[in-house]
């Protein structure tokens, strides 16, 4: 991994984990709570990536834990910013458990059977179309509930949403779809770093 790209990610880690004590601590309503679950998710899609790094076995599942409910984390976050009355549903819990057991699920049996079987070739691009599917859901609910809000700097804030989440996310899953975990060219590395940087920005 490129130095720039490693130092990029290992920065966005610890901005994002200052980001969800700060939210945690502070007041902590559903909304901060969803926001700041989102921030720790973000700091694990990023530490999946560095933590080959790391000797500890059982931290490098918490880590893949947080990265893998990334697209939950940024459904929730997206029923907590446009929902007055947000709360967190069973609905919530269940779908992330869903995205975990398929994502270690498919982990497993690629590391076990990878190379050897078509069936594994295919099923390491399914973590990718859930996240896929989850995030799509996430913009449409976006985009439908915009004609329906009275508040005119929030309806101006889900434009913002959509331009900026939509634009970082699609090029994350392309490039998780096009390259392997360990192909990916330099160039487009630190660009992929730095679009999750932006989301950091973002909601930082």
């Amino acid at each position: 991994m490129p130095a720039a790209s490693l130092y990029l990610k290992l920065s966005g880690i610890a901005v994002l984990l200052f980001i969800a004590t700060y939210l945690f601590r502070r007041q902590a309503t559903p909304r901060r709570i969803a926001s700041g679950l989102f921030a720790l998710s973000l700091a694990g899609y990023l530490g999946c990536q560095v933590c080959h790094l790391l000797p500890i076995a059982w931290l490098i599942v918490v880590i893949h834990i947080g990265c893998y409910s990334v697209p939950v984390a940024f459904y929730v976050m997206g029923d907590a910013l446009f929902k007055d009355n947000f709360r967190f549903q069973l609905n919530h819990l269940l779908l992330l458990l869903s995205v975990e057991i398929i994502n270690f699920g498919v982990f497993f049996f690629v590391k076990n059977h990878g190379g050897h079987t078509s069936l594994a070739s295919g099923l390491a691009f399914v973590p990718a179309g859930v996240s896929l599917a989850i995030i799509a859901a996430t913009l449409a609910r976006v985009v439908r509930g915009r004609g329906a809000d009275l508040v005119e700097m929030r309806r101006r804030f889900r434009l913002q949403f959509l331009a900026v989440t939509g634009a970082a996310m699609l090029l994350v899953l392309a490039k998780e779809i096009v390259y392997p975990p360990h192909g990916v060219p330099p160039v487009l590395d630190f660009i992929h770093a730095a679009a999750v940087l932006a989301l950091v920005w973002y909601f930082g």
